[in-house]
């Protein structure tokens, strides 16, 4: 599936998805900037991917 994941971030010009295994894995410190319902590849049914917002760095703060 990681690989699937990895495409729809070329899809959609996106730099960091995840699924929703990860999502709630994470907890609720994960800071996700949008949602996505899409068909993956070789999968059955849509897929809610999320968009990780991205933390600055140390060196960027």
């Amino acid at each position: 599936m990681a690989a699937r994941i990895e495409g729809a971030n070329k899809e959609f010009g996106t730099y960091f998805l995840v699924s929703q295994a990860v999502v709630d894995a994470a907890g609720p410190d994960l800071a996700v900037t949008r949602s996505i319902r899409t068909p993956l590849k070789g999968k059955k049914g849509e897929h809610c991917l999320y968009e990780v917002a991205l933390m600055p760095t140390q060196a960027e703060q």
